[in-house]
């Protein structure tokens, strides 16, 4: 059973995939878009191969080289999941984690060289 989404579709009946087409105007309702992946990484080689995989599976995908650019796509793009580097330019990783919380409970992966204890665990409060 399909979650209706759209007011011309009815309530308690069973959609194939082409009429839900119809019904939506060539568009799947938001219940089935693709998954939107936010990959914030400084290092160009790393990015486009995370890039590269995600979008292989069938992701879309942006890529922010920076923390500022970060907060910019975050806000346009609204992401699934952010992929996010710790060590960035401008505005470091963890900052922008704290800014994305504020607005957002996006699920966050976070890459990093870092391997204290206390940069564990500042990420995992966040």
């Amino acid at each position: 059973m399909i979650q209706v989404l759209n007011p011309n579709m009815k309530a308690g009946t069973d959609y194939n995939e082409r009429s839900i087409k119809c019904y939506c105007n060539g568009r799947f309702p938001e219940l089935m878009r693709q998954r939107r992946v936010l990959i914030v990484e400084d290092e160009s080689s790393l990015a486009k191969s995370v890039r590269a995989y995600l979008e292989e599976e069938g992701f879309i995908t942006r890529i922010a080289p920076d923390g500022r650019s970060a907060l910019k796509l975050f806000r346009s793009f609204d992401p699934d999941l952010v992929v996010l580097d710790i060590i960035l330019p401008e505005v470091d990783g963890l900052e922008v984690l704290r800014r994305m919380r504020q607005e957002s409970d996006v699920y966050v992966l976070m890459l990093t060289a870092r391997a204290e204890e206390t940069d564990k665990v500042v990420g995992l409060s966040l």
